[in-house]
């Protein structure tokens, strides 16, 4: 797969994958599950979410709903 560079030299995949924050799709990649299983996440009060025409998921708020979960 091909990298493409910004005019600073970054690559794109580098900025992507260290992005803050992730629409509901990408959180959903994140955490192995649906769309939809976050969205009942975040009415359930389990996910935080800042909601908007996109929703939009803090990285750090997945990981410590991933900690949460782990017996």
């Amino acid at each position: 797969a091909q990298v493409k560079r910004s005019a600073s030299g970054n690559s794109s995949l580098f900025q992507e994958r260290t992005r803050r924050l992730l629409t509901s799709v990408e959180a959903a990649e994140y955490l192995n599950t649906s769309p939809w299983t976050v969205r009942r996440l975040v009415y359930r009060g389990e996910l935080k979410a800042i909601r908007g025409k996109i929703w939009k998921f803090d990285r750090k708020d997945l990981d410590r709903w991933i900690e949460g979960e782990k017996r």
